[in-house]
């Protein structure tokens, strides 16, 4: 190959290097400009808090969420709007200048609402994020008053909406459930089962394991067909309450549970009405 030949395709390559390397330089410079183009975000350094257990009657609980403003200017909070009458929150209503940290207090009022709680605050700032969902969650032993008002039945640790669960007319070829709620006015969480309950009773308890403060579900169903009676009939049912970490004080509790039906052998309905 000849030297000018050899010179040729040198030129043509070193040329070709740096139409690419000019082309590279100019993609990246396109990149750099997009992303800093793009508007930065506010930075929340808090958005949960849990209260942990507290008593109905002592009254409002508060906490304070930060919002760090990281944009390229000043923001403002537009809006802000708790999801339940029980929850309010103070903020500050004048911009908040670039680099600044401001402070969002949430105030929970547990009156009246016994029991597990989770409560949403929604906030619309001027700047991305635009739209933030606060959550303040705990749960709340309820107050003397409360309990016998809502739980009057007593058990132990265990408190229970009603003793009695009537079930109205059953047909005896079918079934038919009711519901009860039972409370746990301790300290300790406490585990729920039936005691020797009869074939005619299938319980469901939501949850199993009920921890201080907290309600429970207890479903009964009554088969008609596995229960050996006709007319108005009462069930017996007991529900065992036993604490998961016992003391030398702590013993388990047991409920009962009266589950009254009116078994007929068919329902009739009456068309006279129609």
């Amino acid at each position: 190959m000849s030297l000018r030949l050899t010179a040729l395709l040198l030129w043509l390559f070193l040329a070709f290097m740096g139409i690419n390397a000019k082309e590279a330089t100019k993609a990246l410079a396109n990149d750099a400009t997009q992303v800093s183009a793009q508007p930065k975000a506010a930075t929340w350094l808090e958005r949960t808090h849990d209260f942990g257990l507290i008593d109905e009657d002592g009254g409002k609980v508060s906490c304070t969420m930060r919002l760090v403003n990281t944009t390229d200017s000043a923001l403002s909070i537009i809006e802000v709007r708790p999801g339940c009458g029980c929850t309010a929150v103070h903020y500050p209503k004048q911009p908040i200048e670039q680099g600044d940290t401001v402070s969002l207090t949430l105030v929970f009022n547990p009156r009246g609402r016994p029991g597990r709680f989770s409560k949403g605050v929604a906030v619309r700032l001027s700047s991305q994020p635009s739209r933030t969902s606060l959550i303040v969650e705990g749960t709340v032993r309820a107050s003397d008053a409360t309990l016998n008002r809502r739980f009057p039945t007593l058990a132990g640790p265990m408190r229970l909406s009603n003793h009695l669960l009537p079930l109205g007319e059953v047909a005896k070829d079918s079934s038919r459930n009711g519901i009860l709620t039972a409370y746990n006015a301790s300290t300790d969480t406490l585990s729920l089962a039936t005691i020797d309950a009869p074939a005619s009773l299938s319980v469901q308890f939501s949850p199993t394991t009920l921890p201080p403060g907290e309600e429970c579900r207890i479903m009964v169903t009554f088969d008609a067909s596995k229960c050996d009676c006709m007319g108005v009939t009462e069930i017996p049912l007991r529900v065992s309450a036993t604490p998961v970490n016992p003391t030398e004080s702590s013993t388990m509790s047991i409920a009962r549970i009266t589950v009254v039906a009116n078994v007929r052998e068919h329902l009739s309905t009456d068309f006279s009405a129609f």
